[in-house]
C-alpha cells in the first residue's frame, strides 16, 4: 500500500503548494486577507457546505437567480454535517478533509483492483494518472469526486466477486452522491444479465434492484419537501442550464476552432474531448473488464452531452477506466511525458480554480 499512498501524498503536495502560492499572491477572485479556507470553499464546495448547514429549500425560485441547492445530491453534505457534528470542526474543514481522505481511498482501491487483471506496473501507472490527472485537484476541495469514485470502484469489485447485495448497496450510495453515478445501474443490470444467462444466478438481480435506491429516495424526498415532482430536473434545467444535447461538444469544438485559446473553458473542454477520443482507441485488445468499459462509456455520456460549458477535467476523472487504458497501453517514455503534462495541468488548474474566476471547475 505504500506506493499508492506515496503517489497520492505527492499529488496533494503539488496541489496544496499551488493553492498556498495563489493565496499568498492574492488571487483576483479572493477578498483581501483571504486564507486557504476561502480558496477551498469556492464553486460547488460552497453549495455542498450550504446544504450541510441549512438543508434544501422548500420553495424552488421562479424569478431572479434560479440557482438552488436541489441540484446537488444529499449523501456528501449529509456526511459533512455528521463529521462536523461528531468532531466539532467546521463544515468547510469537514468536507475538505473527507474528500481528501476519500481521494486517497480511491487511489489505493484503484491500485489494488487493477492488480487483479493487469501487472503491478500498470497498477502503479493507473494510480499515478488518477492522483495527478488534471481534474484530480478537486480531491483537495469539498467535492464529491472522492466519494463517487470510491463507491464506483467498490461496486465494480463486489460485482466481480458476485457479492450482489453489497454491490447493489454500493451503487445505491453512489446514486445518492451524484446523478451520473446512475451509470452503475446500467453496469449492475448488465452484470446480472450475464450471470443469469451463463449460470442461472438469479440472486444477482439484487444488484440492479438495489442500485436505483439512492437516486429514487432523493427524488422522492425532493417531491415531498418541495411539492414538485420534478424538482431536481427543474433545478438542473432552469437554475444551472444543464440539459442533454448532442450539439454541446460540437459547440465547444467550434468555439475553440473559431477563437483558439481565447476562452479557457472552451480550450480545456476541447482538450478533454481529445483525451476521450485518444484513450478510447486504447480499448482495442485491452484487458480491462467489460463492466469497467460499460461504466466509463455510460458515465461519460451525461458529462459530455449534458453541459453547455462542455466536459471538464474533474468530470472526466469519473471515467477512471480510461486512465487504466492509458496506463496499460503507453510506452515508458510516452507515459512519463503524459504524466508530467498531466501533473503540470493539475497544478495550473488548482491555482486558477482556487484564486480566479477564469475557469469553471
Amino acid at each position: 500500500m505504500l506506493r499508492p499512498v506515496a503517489i497520492y501524498a505527492a499529488s496533494r503536495a503539488v496541489v496544496w503548494t499551488m493553492v498556498l502560492l495563489g493565496v499568498t499572491a492574492g488571487g483576483s477572485a479572493l477578498p483581501r486577507g483571504a486564507g486557504v479556507g476561502d480558496a477551498l470553499s469556492r464553486w460547488d464546495a460552497a453549495w455542498y457546505v450550504a446544504i450541510a448547514q441549512h438543508g434544501y429549500e422548500r420553495v424552488l425560485p421562479t424569478t431572479g437567480d434560479l440557482h438552488n441547492r436541489a441540484a446537488f445530491f444529499p449523501l456528501f453534505p449529509l456526511l459533512i454535517r455528521s463529521a462536523a457534528a461528531i468532531t466539532g470542526i467546521s463544515d468547510v474543514v469537514a468536507g475538505t478533509a473527507m474528500n481528501l481522505v476519500l481521494g486517497l481511498v480511491a487511489t489505493v482501491l484503484l491500485w489494488f483492483l487493477v492488480r487483479r487483471f493487469a501487472s503491478a506496473e500498470t497498477a502503479d501507472r493507473a494510480a499515478l494518472l488518477l492522483a495527478f490527472f488534471p481534474g484530480a485537484f478537486v480531491f483537495s476541495w469539498a467535492y464529491t469526486e472522492g466519494l463517487a469514485i470510491t463507491l464506483a470502484l467498490a461496486c465494480l469489485a463486489l460485482l466481480a466477486d458476485r457479492r450482489w447485495a453489497l454491490a447493489g448497496l454500493a451503487a445505491a450510495l453512489a446514486t445518492a452522491t451524484r446523478a451520473d453515478m446512475a451509470a452503475l445501474m446500467v453496469v449492475c443490470g448488465w452484470t446480472s444479465w450475464v450471470a443469469i444467462r451463463q449460470r442461472r444466478e438469479w440472486r444477482s438481480v439484487a444488484a440492479p434492484l438495489l442500485a436505483p435506491a439512492g437516486i429514487a429516495a432523493y427524488f422522492a424526498y425532493l417531491w415531498a419537501h418541495t411539492g414538485v415532482a420534478d424538482a431536481w430536473f427543474r433545478a438542473e434545467w432552469d437554475g444551472w442550464h444543464q440539459s442533454l444535447s448532442i450539439t454541446h461538444p460540437f459547440a465547444q469544438l467550434r468555439a475553440f476552432v473559431e477563437h483558439p485559446f481565447s476562452d479557457l473553458n472552451a480550450s480545456v473542454s476541447t482538450l478533454c474531448i481529445v483525451f476521450v477520443a485518444v484513450s478510447g482507441l486504447a480499448i482495442y485488445n485491452s484487458r480491462l473488464p467489460k463492466a469497467w468499459l460499460i461504466f466509463a462509456v455510460v458515465v461519460l455520456l451525461p458529462n459530455v452531452l449534458g453541459s453547455a460549458q462542455g466536459i471538464t477535467p474533474r468530470r472526466l476523472l469519473l471515467a477512471f477506466p480510461l486512465l487504466v487504458l492509458v496506463a496499460e497501453k503507453l510506452k515508458p517514455l510516452s507515459f512519463q511525458v503524459v504524466l508530467a503534462l498531466s501533473a503540470a495541468l493539475m497544478a495550473g488548474l488548482a491555482l486558477i480554480t482556487a484564486t480566479t474566476g477564469l475557469l469553471t471547475p
